[in-house]
């Protein structure tokens, strides 16, 4: 549809719905731009516009656009428009000011809107959305209840459970109700992160991407459940720390099948090769972007699946084993302060992937780096500890001031995961936010602390359960959102202690 062919406010606004769904932000910004010139009242485009601005975090001008909607909508009501469309405009203009106060921070906020949306659209996704705020708050014994509320507006038949995999229809209607699926599991594993069937309601989240079934011509009647077959492919699906947990129980996997094909991306070939010592049985491959790694005939697992597929026996075993015959590799960091009693490796950023939701979730398990190098440096007090950043990518960038004063060193030369592995287990401790380096220090037998927000993921379970997954790391919560510089004070005291030990 050609931009100068557009003639109508609806035109307009269609047009920047499909820019916006391809990521085309300034373009589509352009578009609701024009709509709302022919149509200010138009509540549907000031929705779209608002939720633009909060990806591109302009929050403030979201607000702006938000409150201008809801103004417009109570304006309408008291006309007497269409009130059946109205409910759902303005159910919607809600649900977006719910989730800006979730990027912001105030969950009490989103969940008070939350519950304005339940009581206009109670047959749409208000109780979903109701769900996710109940999660953000711990309420998640609730969350549960709300999310199956919301599924209950599918009229399917059974239990949750049964719905994984089946046929749903089409998208998006489909992949809408594996989503909800998906926010179940999460609920329910925040409460019981070993239970077996909540992780097999999480293969739910297979069916968000409706993408991953087209690319590949097996179904989900393919997927394997354990039982003995001739030749299995497990693929990595999730991101490196999913990845790194869930490759304990690929030693079991192999028992059950005569021939096992593991895909996995190129940088965790060598970790894997050297470190598990996968049975003979078990052969390697790349797993290259986009690529769809089911061949028809093999019965397939992603590798969040082993547990789901083998009942999660041996959830707990024993550190991986040293590979360092490479010799070690902290000669591959610079300002190395050989004379340091302790080493102590930093993570403060989490990874993040393009989507807006992706990127979200990286901010929250994000500190300021500044802040947490600052009580990094009071730990170090009389030479008894030296600061090594595992930290990859931009974030680098941050620790050049530190770097230059000789405060901190920086790796150099780390080209896979089994280089970053050889470095970490020269360390004495590792204290990270919530990414794949947990994981990885967690299987090398590392002492780790754990930095969470308060809205943190669900394999970390509730504040009074213990580690399930590792057994030197130490768990350390926000008591609110984004309450990074009380924790470090708790931090402080876990780390002198351990540096004493």
């Amino acid at each position: 549809m050609l931009l100068r062919a557009m003639t109508t406010a609806a035109d307009w606004h269609q047009q920047g719905r499909l820019l916006q769904q391809q990521r085309r932000l300034q373009e589509a910004e352009l578009a609701y731009n024009e709509a709302l010139r022919l149509a200010p009242d138009r509540l549907a485009t000031l929705n779209n516009l608002a939720i633009l601005k909060r990806d591109q975090k302009n929050f403030h001008q979201s607000q702006v656009l938000l409150w201008r909607g809801l103004r417009r909508a109570q304006q309408q009501w008291q006309t007497g428009q269409d009130q059946q469309q109205l409910c759902i405009d303005w159910a919607r203009l809600l649900h977006s000011s719910a989730q800006l106060a979730l990027e912001q921070g105030d969950i009490a906020l989103a969940l008070k809107l939350n519950q304005h949306v339940l009581q206009l659209a109670p047959e749409g996704s208000g109780y979903v959305n109701y769900g996710v705020s109940l999660d953000a708050m711990g309420r998640n014994a609730e969350a549960e209840r709300s999310h199956l509320l919301g599924l209950q507006r599918h009229k399917l038949s059974g239990k949750p459970e049964d719905w994984v995999g089946r046929d749903l229809g089409e998208p998006p209607h489909s992949s809408q109700v594996q989503t909800e699926l998906s926010n179940l599991a999460t609920s329910r594993l925040r409460q019981q992160p070993l239970q077996w069937q909540n992780w097999e309601l999480l293969l739910s989240r297979l069916g968000k991407d409706p993408s991953i079934w087209l690319q590949s011509p097996l179904p989900w009647s393919q997927l394997w459940r354990g039982e003995w077959v001739a030749e299995l492919v497990v693929w990595d699906e999730q991101g490196f720390g999913d990845a790194l947990q869930c490759l304990r129980w690929m030693g079991m996997a192999c028992e059950n099948v005569d021939q096992v094909t593991l895909m996995l991306r190129a940088s965790l070939m060598r970790l894997v090769h050297q470190r598990l010592k996968l049975p003979s049985n078990c052969r390697l491959e790349i797993l290259n972007d986009h690529q769809a790694p089911l061949q028809k005939g093999n019965r397939h697992c992603p590798l969040m699946g082993l547990p789901v597929a083998l009942y999660q026996r041996h959830a707990s075993i024993n550190p991986w084993p040293s590979a360092s015959q490479v010799g070690p590799m902290l000669t591959s960091i610079t300002n190395t302060n050989l004379g340091a009693a302790k080493r102590i490796g930093l993570v403060w950023q989490a990874g993040s992937k393009a989507e807006a939701d992706a990127q979200r979730s990286s901010e929250m398990r994000s500190i300021p780096c500044e802040l947490l190098i600052s009580h990094a440096l009071a730990w170090c007090k009389e030479g008894q500890a030296e600061l090594i950043s595992l930290q990859l990518g931009e974030p680098q960038q941050h620790i050049q001031p530190f770097i230059q004063q000789g405060l901190i060193s920086q790796l150099s030369g780390c080209q896979d995961w089994e280089d970053t592995a050889s470095i970490v287990e020269e360390l004495d401790l590792v204290v990270s936010v919530d990414t794949a380096m947990v994981h990885l220090a967690g299987n090398l037998g590392v002492p780790c602390v754990v930095l969470l927000n308060a809205v943190h993921d669900w394999r970390w379970g509730l504040a009074t359960e213990p580690m399930h997954w590792y057994h030197k790391q130490t768990l350390l919560r926000c008591s609110k959102l984004n309450a990074w510089d009380a924790l470090l004070h708790k931090a402080d005291l876990v780390v002198n202690g351990l540096l004493r030990a």
